[in-house]
């Protein structure tokens, strides 16, 4: 579960990143009026340490935006789910030989062999759903989604991801998402 602490999903994410985030919501709600928040993990298996690290990571980004955590009665529920996959990368690698152009006196060469190479790329994946609980219906939705690379920090990873996921959170009536293309 490589993953699990990589939830961070958000993969790298400096100027080399593969990090891709993109948030919709309502636009005739006003978040400003929920205080109170939920979260509820949705089926994907996770290590209970990686589904701690979430959950914290979530509930703090929302903290930080003015919500309050509320098991009993939240105004908003925060179902969130992580996906792992893999991609097969292929590539083509010289090996050996030699080869001359027209700068050494003509065309030519030998024993050279191009040969394919095949890399299994870790990818992971974040949707965050935010239902109102009084109308039973999703009022916003987030989703980020990376190449997990070796050596990266998947916590900093996870929080660079929820920073780019909420940063237009909360937004107020008639604000348009900046871009809509899941």
């Amino acid at each position: 579960m490589r993953f699990a602490t990589s939830l961070a999903l958000a993969a790298a994410l400096a100027g080399c990143s593969s990090l891709r985030v993109h948030s919709d919501w309502n636009t005739t709600v006003d978040f400003t009026k929920y205080k109170t928040f939920d979260l509820q993990h949705d089926s994907m298996p996770l290590s209970a340490l990686a589904q701690e690290r979430v959950r914290t990571a979530i509930s703090n980004t929302l903290t930080s935006k003015g919500l309050t955590r509320d098991a009993h009665d939240p105004e908003l529920r925060v179902i969130w789910r992580v996906n792992l996959s893999s991609k097969t990368e292929y590539a083509t690698v010289q090996t050996g030989g030699y080869a001359y152009g027209p700068a050494w006196g003509g065309w030519g060469g030998y024993g050279a062999t191009a040969l394919p190479a095949q890399t299994e790329v870790p990818l992971g994946a974040l949707t965050i759903a935010i239902i109102d609980t009084k109308l039973n219906h999703l009022v916003w939705r987030g989703e980020a989604d990376a190449r997990l690379d070796e050596g990266q920090s998947n916590p900093e990873l996870l929080q660079q991801a929820l920073q780019q996921m909420f940063a237009q959170f909360p937004t107020k009536p008639g604000v348009m998402p900046a871009s809509t293309d899941f």
